[in-house]
């Protein structure tokens, strides 16, 4: 049975309950096997692969011996990658010391900020012509960063401002006529 104060989340697959838990030793491992800092803000850029074997690692705890073929069908069967994450991400909230779910009040601020990213890709978009793919892998990358106050859990150090736009001047062209 899932222990929800230790960040526990199961779910039922042939007849049988798994548990996962998204805590230090579980990251650790899976940072280590993948080669990726933090994972959990790195799913939406992840394989298939990257993902089954992130899955195993947080089952790791209370099924050490899961091949990784057996968390790739227990994947499938526990409802797939969407239901997966979702369980993934409840785990994550959990050992973070959030609730289960996000609150109203996190749902609001977190679309406020989604908002701003996507306004921000926008005028990305016009001013320097980036293709639609990267656009999408940009807010990719910025809404996996997101935490409601700014120090939970994928929060990233914010990048030094930029000078400016390319190509703008912050003072006038001289005169042609001299």
């Amino acid at each position: 049975m899932a222990n929800k104060l230790r960040g526990e989340v199961s779910f039922e697959a042939e007849e049988k309950e798994y548990v996962l838990r998204c805590g230090a030793k579980e990251a650790m491992g899976a940072e280590t096997e993948l080669g990726i800092k933090d994972p959990f803000a790195n799913m939406g850029e992840m394989s298939v692969g990257q993902l089954v074997t992130l899955f195993r690692h947080l089952l790791s705890n209370k099924h050490p011996d899961l091949a990784q073929d057996r968390a790739a069908d227990l994947m499938t069967e526990a409802g797939g990658f969407g239901a997966v994450a979702e369980m993934m991400g409840r785990s994550h909230r959990l050992v973070a010391g959030l609730s289960e779910y996000p609150t109203d009040e996190e749902k609001t601020t977190l679309t406020a900020k989604a908002k701003a990213i996507a306004d921000f890709a926008g005028a990305i978009t016009a001013a320097v012509g980036l293709e639609a793919e990267e656009v999408r892998r940009l807010e990719a990358l910025h809404l996996g960063s997101l935490s409601v106050d700014g120090t939970g859990p994928g929060t990233r150090p914010k990048a030094p401002a930029a000078p400016g736009p390319i190509g703008l001047r912050s003072e006038p062209a001289a005169s042609a006529q001299g």
